[in-house]
């Protein structure tokens, strides 16, 4: 599944009435879960949680639902258990059906919302669906502005940059590993 889909599928998970005994598998399909794997888990043959009524997924994710006013507690409850660390959870999750509170377990971010803004916040929980995403590092104007005098004091179109560029070229083999056309000039400067 793509970002975009998984965005639609929350989104429909939200728009529908809360069903506390569904709401955890009916999360999981959204990111994107085989349907066996999530059939062995209402089973409860790979259920390996140690706290009542939660659903733990190996190297996924520990859920459960909760009673109205009590997702802060429940949450601790879930990112303390030893099942959690033993199974690889990457998060926690709690849900009343009115507020949602995840945390990442790796790194400890926490997520507080409502229940009917969930799908706003997908992103967060993009790695359960093996979707990676990297933060950004805002550049700022004196590094660009830095960056473009460097290029301009070192001349980077005078003609000894053109001969090491030229050099570069003709000292990489080109595909099969023979080196043809060695030592011959490509381009007239």
């Amino acid at each position: 599944m793509n970002a975009v889909e998984i965005e639609e599928a929350v989104e429909a998970l939200v728009a529908k009435p809360f069903e506390p005994e569904e709401f955890p598998y009916d999360f999981l399909a959204a990111f994107g879960n085989k349907p066996t794997a999530i059939k062995r888990l209402r089973k409860g043959a790979s259920n390996k949680t140690d706290v009542p009524g939660a659903v733990l997924y190996r190297n996924n994710v520990h859920l459960k639902t909760c009673g109205e006013g009590e997702a802060t507690e429940t949450l601790a409850a879930l990112a303390a258990s030893p099942a959690a660390k033993k199974q690889k959870a990457k998060y926690a999750l709690a849900t009343d059906g009115v507020t949602v509170e995840a945390q990442r377990l790796g790194d400890g971010a926490v997520l507080a919302c409502d229940f009917d803004t969930l799908h706003h916040e997908f992103t967060f929980f993009l790695p359960l669906a093996g979707i990676t995403t990297v933060q950004q590092i805002p550049e700022s104007e004196v590094d660009v502005k830095a960056t473009v005098q460097f290029g301009a004091a070192r001349g980077a179109t005078n003609r000894s940059s053109r001969v090491m560029a030229l050099k570069t070229f003709q000292s990489t083999p080109p595909r099969g590993g023979r080196r043809s056309n060695r030592g011959r000039a490509f381009a007239r400067w």
